[in-house]
């Protein structure tokens, strides 16, 4: 690999997490009172930037590592020195990534001493009050599709800043580009109704949400599920961009490869990035076109009773194992896949 392509590749993976920001809400800021109270300096914590050089420790750490690849190969090359920069470049690249969520932080100014209004990005965001005089955050309205992520020193409405004060904004929200699958991290008997009311497929739907919820996973969630009356197929909106996991790797590239069963990698992970290490069994009721089992919905996920049964998939299977693997007696306890919609 020459440094010319090592740098192009760099520039295209920084700026790519740029390319797809989106706006994530907004955040209304006026004059504050003269008679409102500031707010305690110790009551908050202090925020620390992160310098964007750090950026930089990236593309010199890997140029570093190429300068010593080439040299070692070379026919005259010193293996101690190559050695060093090679170890010393990939260390370097190392700890720049790791600064990379601070790094990339938006920093936006409030510089309107009469106030405004500005727009969030969909990342990590440091308000700074840069207009000389006391500001009051009045309101921060969120997008009902965004959650936020809780960071160290939260801005909040009603809060005030002074003259040079900063504080972090952080919202996760769903993405236009892919959508999120995962395992339920809890298991349940084959009566998936909540409290004995509703259907069972709008029980399952609840429970992924409810459990999307905890994980701070924004976005609307249905279970791999069908009965006698619904497909999986007709209860899914066919997306046209991939699936994804909870770390981030492909499943499949959109609705169609899935029900065509082209599959990249397993479901493994939970809402909680807890990775499966056996093949847990999961409750489907489908085939893998997304039609139902016939006659294996455990009476339409509304029965415990051994009577009646359900179909089984295995996670960690590419298979069509991964969605009908076996029927199981309603009183045992499975998992659910849960899709973003």
């Amino acid at each position: 690999m020459s440094i010319k392509h090592a740098w192009a590749a760099i520039s295209s993976l920084t700026l790519s997490s740029v390319a797809f920001a989106q706006t994530s809400g907004t955040l209304t800021y006026g004059p504050a009172s003269v008679t409102a109270a500031p707010t305690p300096v110790d009551s908050v914590a202090p925020a620390v930037p992160v310098p964007i050089p750090s950026l930089l420790l990236i593309p010199l750490g890997v140029l570093m590592a190429v300068i010593g690849y080439r040299v070692l190969r070379g026919p005259q090359g010193r293996k101690l020195l190559s050695v060093m920069l090679l170890g010393a470049g990939l260390t370097l690249s190392a700890l720049g990534s790791l600064n990379i969520p601070q790094a990339l932080a938006s920093m936006l100014e409030l510089d309107n001493p009469e106030g405004g209004v500005i727009e969030l990005p969909d990342d990590p965001v440091e308000i700074s009050n840069t207009s000389g005089v006391a500001l009051k955050l009045d309101a921060i309205s969120i997008e009902s599709s965004c959650i936020s992520q809780d960071p160290v020193n939260e801005c909040s409405s009603g809060q005030i800043l002074e003259a040079g004060d900063s504080c972090m904004i952080e919202n996760a929200c769903v993405s236009e580009f892919q959508k999120v699958v995962f395992v339920t991290s809890e298991t349940y008997t084959g009566d998936l109704r909540e409290n004995g009311q509703g259907t069972g497929l709008e029980g399952a739907d609840a429970k992924c949400n409810a459990l999307a919820v905890e994980a701070n996973l924004p976005g609307e969630f249905k279970a791999w599920l069908s009965d006698s009356t619904v497909d999986v197929r007709d209860r899914f909106i066919q997306s046209s961009v991939p699936y994804v996991d909870i770390p981030g790797s492909i499943f499949a590239d959109d609705f169609q490869s899935l029900v065509s069963g082209s599959f990249r990698v397993p479901i493994r992970y939970t809402e909680i990035s807890t990775r499966v290490s056996t093949v847990p069994l999961v409750w489907t009721g489908s085939t893998t076109i997304g039609t139902v089992t016939v006659g294996a919905t455990c009476d339409g996920w509304e029965t415990p009773l051994d009577v009646s049964s359900g179909m089984l998939g295995g996670t960690g299977l590419l298979t069509a194992e991964w969605t009908v693997a076996r029927e199981n007696p309603c009183s045992g306890s499975a998992r659910l896949y849960c899709f973003e919609q």
